[in-house]
């Protein structure tokens, strides 16, 4: 069944905030390696009485690393989610690589990372004998959103997984993903004098992702005007410097805050991965969104 939703009237300002994780939180720097090294932070729910955690691996923009999202990742892991932020090597500088090609490769690194966690989840002593192993999310931004669609197609151990503000890239745009799949987004204006094109290594509007919404299972699509695509990060986050802030003149012109933003991503990632991930749904409805500037459009 496919259903459309819009947002709901009413001043944004009206809309609570979401309840703020009780949770303390603890950091941990990791690595390992297989066929190559691997850097990541995890942070970890503290005085959370579950042994296995619903577990969040999330995959930073092209360039970044795992520590410019603190403040959105530390909020989900006080939500009770233990969440792993992977460091992609070899991908710091988005001229020297195109991002059809950092997006598979990008994807390839996920599918080994989960085969690394899984892997060590029962050795004792091991950082990720918290891992629920039946309850692996993945979640990232702009590349490395586009990387966790793809990853997420090609690993059936992966129960969901969700996409901020990536362009999607790979074989997904042609066959989808069996898992239920979440992509927030900006809003892209059509011209009609210069109607987009489909290209495979280079997206135009929303033409990859129209695709991955008709070939997929279940997939929700939140669209969000105006969206800084950087606004994810930490404001002070040094992958930010040279762009302006979501808390400057300019970018207040054009778009919603950061912290607007990342309330709106934390609000929606505790329903969606909630409701398929730890079964606990915790703020806002699937079928509709409650922030103005917002339209969601879904099919399950």
């Amino acid at each position: 069944m496919m259903a459309a939703a819009a947002g709901l009237a009413g001043c944004a300002q009206t809309v609570p905030p979401p309840a703020a994780g009780s949770l303390g939180v603890h950091r941990d720097s990791l690595e390992w390696t297989d066929s190559l090294v691997t850097h990541a932070v995890m942070w970890s729910p503290i005085a959370q009485p579950e042994n296995d955690l619903p577990t969040l691996i999330f995959s930073p923009g092209f360039g970044a690393v795992p520590s410019h999202y603190s403040t959105l990742l530390s909020q989900w892991a006080r939500e009770g989610y233990l969440v792993i932020g992977i460091a992609h090597p070899g991908f710091r500088n988005p001229d020297e690589m195109e991002l059809y090609d950092a997006s598979n490769m990008i994807a390839r690194q996920l599918v080994r990372a989960v085969d690394h966690i899984l892997r060590e989840h029962d050795r004792p002593g091991s950082p990720f004998s918290r891992v629920d192993p039946e309850r692996i999310g993945l979640v990232g931004h702009s590349v490395g959103g586009s990387a966790s669609a793809q990853a997420a197609a090609w690993d059936s151990r992966v129960r969901a997984a969700m996409d901020l503000d990536g362009t999607i890239f790979g074989e997904v745009v042609h066959t989808g993903m069996p898992q239920p799949f979440f992509l927030m987004r900006k809003r892209y204006a059509i011209d009609p004098n210069d109607p987009p094109q489909f290209f495979e290594h280079r997206d135009q509007g929303n033409l990859h992702e129209d695709s991955v919404f008709v070939h997929a299972t279940t997939m929700y699509w939140l669209t969000v005007d105006p969206l800084d695509h950087m606004a994810f990060t930490d404001a002070d986050s040094p992958w930010r410097r040279g762009a302006p802030t979501s808390g400057s003149a300019a970018a207040d012109d054009e778009s919603l805050s950061a912290a607007r933003i990342q309330e709106i991503t934390t609000r929606f990632v505790l329903d969606f991965f909630g409701h398929y991930l730890s079964g606990t749904p915790r703020s806002v409805r699937l079928d509709q969104s409650p922030f103005t500037g917002t339209d969601l459009r879904f099919k399950r």
